[in-house]
């Protein structure tokens, strides 16, 4: 790829992103996202100084390897290595996603390297590697007979050490035989098809034949799962209760292991989830940008300024709509991990809701009016603006991302009496189906009536989650097809407490 040095400056220097560029392994030039992201002011520290230094020594090899790669390849298109890097100034570490390819600035072959912090990547991947090294554990080292059934052949795909000590069989004869043939249905209503139809846990009264004849009674607890982005798994639970204990000591057994398998259900169902709406909301912008800037790479001198700046701007809209999702994935993280508080400190709530309003105007480049009303006195007053923010800009991006185009949102302002302070969205958009409407604060969890209407589900229940950190609660009504009042109810700092 060929460029001209200002042609390349006036790219990528509106870029959040790192953006480099390397003779031999020697930066040459650094944009202002990259200075901050090595944790300098000034880039004319970072010029001559070998990239090499600023990666973590045990990922220089691979970092290396991929530049070289780069470089020699006869193909022209970017190389991907992820790596951590370290500040200049202290020891802080992240990850970054570097892409690596070959340039032409003025004459002079250089290398371009684009880097972006995926931190939250790498700590979302950790967390899921935990969750799978987890359940390996109780896969291979539980007392319970476990077995991993296919939920449409109805055949047994893997067995744990357990289930072959209790029914007292080779595992490997276990292995590819119908869950029915090895465990008979006392009825054809109790077949495996019909059971796992509901995608419930059930637990099943079942005789199992040993090789030698012996008849042994067990309890079965079928739960229906996602194993992972392929598909789904059943798993069966194998309690011999042929020495069982008392009844009672027995029912409280399998209750705990009926919720401990719920939870991991639960855990499965979420990443699966999760990676299915990252990957689809990641996927559209991420081609957007490409074709943008390849467009401007090979057309760039027979554009009209107008298709330039429009190019520029669509760039920009798709990256911040990337950095808004990875923002939203930091905070569920940082929620779930409990390392997101409460910090107050004295704030306008009036002039912050106003300027709240212009910047999400601003950002969904909308034609909505956002019209503000307050009800009562709004002193400085001790709040947090950040959990506020969350709130609030997440309940205004809605209204105006389900409303018509141009119809006005109204956002109030009230502190009565009472020692709350109250704040409503207020939209006339297409609103949210009644049987849908308990389940909208969950994670990931989107109204069937959005369409096309892009979004990951994760806003509102970061909404509700900084308004219970702030001691405050969320709620709304909505009519189908109408619009929607989402209410926030927080303590007023000022309020004066009882007499008593």
């Amino acid at each position: 790829m060929s460029v001209s040095s200002d042609d390349f400056q006036q790219l990528v220097e509106a870029s959040p992103s790192l953006f480099a560029l390397l003779d031999d392994i020697s930066i040459r030039y650094i944009n202002t996202s990259g200075m901050h992201l090595l944790g300098v002011t000034d880039g004319s520290t970072l010029i001559g100084h070998s990239i090499l230094d600023y990666i973590f020594p045990d990922d220089q090899r691979a970092f290396l390897n991929t530049l070289l790669q780069a470089e020699t390849q006869t193909v022209d298109m970017p190389l991907y290595v992820e790596a951590r890097v370290h500040f200049a100034t202290h020891s802080d570490i992240r990850w970054c996603g570097f892409h690596l390819r070959p340039i032409t600035i003025d004459g002079q072959r250089l290398s371009y390297v684009n880097g972006q912090d995926i931190s939250s990547y790498a700590i979302l991947n950790h967390r899921l590697q935990t969750f799978e090294q987890q359940f390996r554990a109780v896969f291979y080292q539980s007392p319970n007979g476990i077995l991993l059934i296919n939920p449409i052949s109805g055949l047994v795909m893997r067995c744990n050490p357990a289930a072959g000590k209790i029914l007292g069989e080779n595992r490997e004869r276990l292995l590819g035989k119908h869950f029915d043939v090895l465990f008979p249905p006392a009825n054809p209503q109790s077949s495996f098809r019909n059971l796992v139809q509901t995608h419930q846990a059930i637990s099943e009264s079942r005789l199992y034949q040993q090789a030698d004849g012996t008849i042994m009674p067990l309890v079965i607890t079928l739960s229906y799962t996602f194993w992972n982005e392929h598909g789904a798994v059943v798993i069966a639970i194998l309690h011999d209760i042929s020495a069982r204990m008392s009844a009672e000591t027995e029912r409280r057994e399998r209750e705990v292991i009926q919720r401990a398998y719920e939870k991991e259900q639960e855990v499965y169902e979420m990443k699966y989830r999760f990676m299915s709406i990252v990957s689809h909301e990641f996927r559209t912008p991420l081609a957007t940008i490409q074709t943008s800037t390849e467009l401007l790479e090979n057309y760039y001198e027979r554009m009209t300024p107008e298709r330039r700046t429009t190019g520029f701007a669509t760039i920009k809209d798709q990256i911040r709509y990337l950095t808004d999702m990875l923002e939203d994935i930091a905070v569920i993280i940082k929620t779930e991990s409990g390392r997101l508080f409460f910090d107050p400190v004295p704030l306008n709530v009036v002039d912050f809701c106003r300027a709240l309003a212009d910047e999400v105007r601003h950002e969904t480049r909308t034609e909505h009016q956002i019209h503000i009303q307050t009800v009562g006195n709004f002193p400085d007053m001790p709040m947090d603006p950040v959990l506020l923010r969350y709130i609030l800009r997440n309940l205004l991006t809605n209204a105006i991302k389900y409303s018509p185009d141009s119809s006005d949102v109204l956002l109030e302002l009230a502190r009565p009496a009472t020692g709350k302070i109250i704040f409503r969205v207020i939209d006339s958009g297409i609103g949210i189906p009644a049987a849908e409407q308990d389940m909208l604060f969950l994670a990931y969890e989107r109204a069937s009536n959005a369409g096309t209407i892009r979004g990951s589900g994760m806003g509102l229940q970061i909404a509700r989650e900084a308004a219970h950190l702030h001691g405050g609660d969320i709620w709304f009504t909505s009519e189908e097809g109408k619009g929607t009042t989402f209410v926030v109810s927080l303590p007023d700092p000022l309020a004066k407490a009882p007499a008593g």
